[in-house]
Formats: C-alpha cells, structure tokens, sequence
C-alpha cells in the first residue's frame, strides 16, 4: 500500500481566496491613491520645471562671470 501525501492534492490549501478581473476593494483604494500620488507629482513638476530652468540659467550666468575674471 503506498503512502498518502502530507500536501493537499486540491487547491483547498490556498489561504486567500485569488479574484478574477474585478479588483477587490481595497485594491481600488490602493490604486485610487497611486493615481492620486502621481498626479501630485505631474503638478509639481510642471510646477517647477520653469523655476529650476531659470535658477540653472542664473547658476550658469554666475558662474561664468567668474571664469571671465580668472582668464
């Protein structure tokens, strides 16, 4: 007589249940709030995207008034 196995031969073993295309609710809110998340960070960027072209453009133009007075 050969022995039983000690793993479940069904999927009765699983612990949480697995869904189909609809997510779970707590799956939307998590998917509300990266949405929420990068749109947050799409502002602020355009935001100020143009203040640090600006301040680069400033650096850039402070920093060759030194290298004039070097040469």
């Amino acid at each position: 007589m050969t022995e039983r196995p000690n793993v479940p031969v069904l999927k009765t073993g699983v612990g949480l249940p697995t869904v189909g295309s609809n997510p779970t609710p707590s799956a939307r809110v998590t998917i509300s709030k990266r949405v929420r998340i990068a749109n947050e960070r799409s502002a602020n960027a355009q935001f100020l995207r143009p203040l640090a072209y600006a301040l680069r453009e400033e650096l850039v133009a402070f920093a060759g008034s030194f290298t004039n007075d070097v040469l």
